[in-house]
Formats: structure tokens, C-alpha cells, sequence
């Protein structure tokens, strides 16, 4: 997070509770200072879908809202779990630019293959629009922890980019002692917190007319409900 956040070097740590952070920050100082230093190449996976397969075979994806808000007259926030469509736009994402430590392999069926890093569980990436879902002031928007509220059951919404701790996702498949399989995870940032992570969840939609349900940020337990997987949009 502070990679992405441009801020590597740039905070205060407590020496306690931040540890493994000041560990990770003085590895990558040493191999910053070696001769012949090249820095990784950051992944960038463009045009993916975020779905999930229920039990009677129907694939769900996480979609950004279209239209207008009524209460605020501005361009909806919510984002919905919505039957896939391989011709919608708003379900179509860009993932990265990603942290340089550990690595992402996507895969064609299946949620994502995670390496863990030397200090970081996994790669955290934010997630934005490549479907050209923009606010009215023409920036680029991204999946968002609403408010950066770190309490379970927080909706995910849709903001405009800033790199910030509550736009940076983990993939839990193969994460070193993160969530599991098919989790898509935000770090809460705040030691000592009784939860460390949440995940994206969404309950199962019990309508037949493309509403879609709200997609949430919850205590991750490894459930259907949190399992997905981040792959490329299939041919319409």
C-alpha cells in the first residue's frame, strides 16, 4: 500500500506494531543501493471481469451502476453483483498497476494463482474502470471502500482513483496467511484491529430481473459468497 501510495519513505512508523513494514521498507532500500538495481516491472491486467459462479451454473459479476443518483443528482456510486454480460461495459475492469512484491497469474477458468512476496502476502491493486465509467468531472473510477470505514458489512462503491489503503485489493488465492481461495481482500490498515482484512461479498440474488445485489466489504470467511475470480471478459 505505501508502494502504491507513493509514500514508501514518507510516514512514521512505531517501531512495534509496524515492524514487518519497517522490515520491508529497509529490504527494499538494500536492493535499491545494490549496483545494477532495475526496478520490477509493475502488472497491469486490462479489460478483466470480477465473477462468481453459483450453484446452478449462472456466472454473477460485479458491475458499476449506471444513471443518475435521485437523492443527489450526481452519477450513482452503487456497485451490484449482476448476471454476467459479455457486451457490458461496467463490467469490464482494469487491475493494477500492481505492488512489485509477490506475483499475479490469471488464469482462463478460476479465480487468480497468487505468489506470495518476500514481506507481502500478495500484490494489492486497485481495480478501476476500463468501461470508461468516469464521475462528471471526467476521472477515472474505482472500486472503493465507502468512506474508508473498516466496519463489516461496508458497501464497495464506485470513486474516483486516488491510491488510497481502501482501493488496493489482495488476491486471496495463494496469499501467505490471508483469506481464501477466490478472495478478492482489502488490508485494514491499523494494528491491533480485531479484523484485518475484509472481503468482497455479495448474497446470492433472488430476483430474475437484472437488479443484481449490493456488493459489500465483510468479515472474510471463505464462503461462496466471497469466492471469485478475476479473469479475462469470454468472447460474446
Amino acid at each position: 500500500m505505501l508502494e502504491l501510495g507513493k509514500s514508501l519513505f514518507a510516514r512514521k512508523f512505531d517501531v512495534k506494531k509496524d515492524a514487518a513494514a519497517l522490515d520491508a521498507i529497509d529490504g527494499k532500500r538494500r536492493a535499491m543501493d545494490e549496483a545494477g538495481y532495475t526496478a520490477p516491472d509493475a502488472q497491469f491486467f486490462h479489460g478483466v471481469r470480477i465473477a462468481r459462479r453459483e450453484k446452478n451454473g449462472v456466472e454473477l459479476c460485479v458491475t458499476l451502476g449506471s444513471g443518475v443518483d435521485a437523492r443527489t443528482k450526481e452519477l450513482t456510486k452503487a456497485v451490484a453483483l449482476r448476471v454476467c454480460d459479455a457486451n457490458n461495459p461496467l463490467q469490464r475492469f482494469n487491475l493494477g498497476p500492481c505492488s512489485s512484491d509477490g506475483h499475479i497469474n490469471l488464469r482462463e477458468s478460476g479465480p487468480a494463482a497468487v505468489t506470495p512476496g518476500l514481506h507481502a502476502p500478495a500484490p494489492f491493486c486497485p481495480v478501476s474502470s476500463s468501461g470508461g465509467r468516469k464521475d462528471g468531472a471526467g476521472a477515472m473510477m474505482c472500486l472503493d471502500l465507502k468512506g474508508e470505514h473498516i466496519t463489516p458489512g461496508t458497501p464497495v462503491i464506485a470513486y474516483p482513483c486516488s491510491g488510497r489503503w481502501n482501493q488496493l485489493f489482495g488476491l486471496g488465492t495463494g496469499a501467505k496467511g490471508k483469506p481464501d481461495v477466490g478472495s478478492l481482500f482489502i488490508n485494514i490498515p491499523y494494528a491491533g484491529h480485531p479484523v484485518s482484512e475484509l472481503c468482497l461479498d455479495a448474497p446470492s440474488p433472488t430476483n430474475g430481473d437484472g437488479v443484481g445485489v449490493e456488493v459489500t466489504a465483510e468479515a472474510c470467511d471463505g464462503s461462496d459468497a466471497q469466492t471469485f475470480a478475476v479473469q479475462g471478459v469470454p468472447k460474446a
